[in-house]
């Protein structure tokens, strides 16, 4: 179990309190994940926070990992990543971007999109640019966590009977854990957002069909 601040985080100041109260609050492994979706190259925050503040802050607080999500296709995430990379090694790191942008269909419902295979193509340069947590925000759906995982089945070296996990809850720390445990440090972790991807039976056939462990981890 842990905690992730991540909703559309743009502030240094924000992130600080937040992170701090949740590790006053209570004694689980706490995250911290930023938009960024703002500047020329987009990897600034609405505040102007860039990655590598970011992630001096999320160490000197105490955060378990750093990450980005929301505010722009996933993608987009792709340098983000390599940037929080040359920061350091002391935290994992975090990406779960949208399903592209929202758009207003002609029933005035919000519509992503981005398709599954927008997320396959991002995993293998997500996974060269250090990212160690890969899954889907706004507009995903079990599909496109699907595309993420079946990616990493052709990506990741199988020996020693390494496995893709997934995960549609949110308790990713402790998903970690046990992945560390049972693979060393070669490992990439897929996660789906409950609020996004609910559908967990759906998620568990799709996982027996990749020949894919599936951890249901809390609730």
């Amino acid at each position: 179990i842990f905690e992730v601040y991540e909703r559309f985080e743009a502030a240094l100041e924000e992130a600080r309190a937040a992170i701090k109260g949740c590790l006053k609050a209570c004694q689980i492994p706490v995250g911290v994940s930023f938009t960024f979706d703002s500047g020329k190259d987009k990897t600034a925050t609405m505040m102007g926070v860039t990655p590598e503040q970011a992630y001096k802050l999320a160490l000197d607080c105490g955060a378990c990992f750093v990450g980005a999500n929301c505010g722009v296709g996933i993608e987009s995430y792709i340098t983000v990543a390599k940037r929080f990379a040359q920061c350091g090694k002391e935290l994992p790191i975090w990406i779960k971007g949208n399903a592209g942008l929202p758009e207003i269909a002609d029933d005035g419902s919000t519509v992503y999109k981005g398709s599954p295979e927008l997320f396959e193509r991002a995993v293998k340069p997500l996974l060269d640019a250090g990212a160690r947590f890969i899954g889907g925000c706004c507009g995903s759906t079990p599909d496109h966590i699907l595309a993420i995982a079946q990616t990493l089945k052709n990506e990741l070296p199988r020996e020693g009977g390494q496995k893709i996990f997934f995960s549609p809850s949110a308790n990713t720390a402790e998903l970690e854990r046990r992945v560390k445990e049972a693979l060393g440090d070669n490992y990439t972790v897929v996660v789906g957002d409950i609020a996004e991807v609910p559908v967990i039976e759906e998620m568990r056939n799709k996982a027996l069909r990749l020949d894919a462990s599936f951890l249901p981890l809390g609730d």
